[in-house]
């Protein structure tokens, strides 16, 4: 695999939002959209709310997790592609 040139002096707040794209958010509602009613329905409508909370944020947090590792192993695959060279680590605007 090929090292990626990261940029330096990135501000803060365009790493944040960089490092917030490898979670994929969008990918992210579609698993939480889809994820509450299983919960809702396997509780038959009666769930502890603190339980509901919790799976959720796990199943966000998971989600993010592949999404952002995902990107990681396709990086040199991704650099190459139009459609996925600007994305943030072939980019180069994270390492």
């Amino acid at each position: 695999m090929s090292a990626v040139n990261v940029s330096p002096r990135v501000a803060p707040a365009i790493l944040l939002r960089e490092y917030f794209q490898l979670t994929k958010p969008t990918i992210v509602m579609l698993m939480l959209v889809t994820g509450l009613p299983a919960i809702l329905m396997a509780g038959k409508g009666h769930v502890d709310p603190v339980v509901l909370v919790m799976a959720l944020v796990g199943t966000a947090m998971a989600a993010g997790a592949a999404s952002a590792l995902n990107q990681f192993w396709d990086r040199d695959i991704d650099a190459v592609m139009d459609r996925t060279s600007k994305r943030p680590i072939p980019g180069g605007h994270v390492g």
